[in-house]
């Protein structure tokens, strides 16, 4: 994902539901927008706070596992990477829990924790899924529609 080998311009559109967290926002914003033609579109989702207080052992969870912005610094950066939000759209819980944890719960129910490191990551993922439940207001998933300026992309600009 971080050094995808295609043309530049070669696409009209990206789509990356879930999975910028792998090479960071900032990062997939700047090494995918020479992909897209003039006029591109990036969809793309990228957890982030909802508040700006969130409750403690949610802001140290998500410190080590992926540091989250808000809104309008995930905007922000868009803008400076030389794309302009089209759209926002703010994923809802049921995308959380019937699409993601409650599957990986029942997973993590039947897994053989015989396994080397698989008791951890089973605890890992209690963890991850017992903060969402219960502080569900403090972060969340939110889509972006970003479409290319059109200019260069070497040379972005904001518009």
């Amino acid at each position: 994902m971080a050094e995808l080998p295609y043309p530049d311009r070669s696409s009209d559109m990206i789509w990356a539901e879930g999975s910028v967290y792998l090479i960071g926002f900032d990062h997939a914003l700047r090494s995918w927008r020479r992909l897209l033609t003039p006029g591109g579109v990036l969809v793309v989702t990228e957890c982030e706070w909802s508040t700006s207080d969130p409750a403690p052992e949610v802001r140290a969870y998500w410190e080590q596992a992926y540091p989250l912005r808000g809104a309008d610094e995930n905007t922000a950066a868009a803008a400076a990477a030389g794309y302009r939000v089209c759209a926002t759209y703010r994923l809802p819980d049921s995308d959380w829990f019937e699409e993601y944890y409650d599957p990986l719960g029942r997973r993590a129910d039947t897994a053989d924790l015989a396994v080397p490191g698989m008791t951890e990551a089973v605890a890992a993922t209690r963890q991850e899924i017992g903060l969402r439940r219960e502080h569900a207001d403090d972060y969340g998933y939110t889509g972006y529609v970003l479409r290319v300026d059109g200019t260069d992309p070497a040379t972005p600009t904001v518009s």
